[in-house]
């Protein structure tokens, strides 16, 4: 696997948790809110994660 694929996975997944603070403020989210926003990038982190994986041949 590419080096910056690497690069790029683990700062999807863990930017999320380290930012949370800031994302927090900036967008006056409350607990379950933020929780909102950690489930849709889940979900983008895992699409992007298996697009990765297994390209599609078009």
């Amino acid at each position: 696997m590419n080096s910056s694929y690497m690069l790029l996975i683990m700062s999807n997944c863990h930017f999320s948790f380290m930012a949370k603070p800031m994302i927090k403020t900036i967008h006056s989210l409350e607990d379950d809110q933020y929780n909102e926003h950690l489930m849709v990038h889940k979900q983008y982190v895992t699409e992007m994660l298996i697009n990765y994986l297994f390209p599609k041949n078009s």
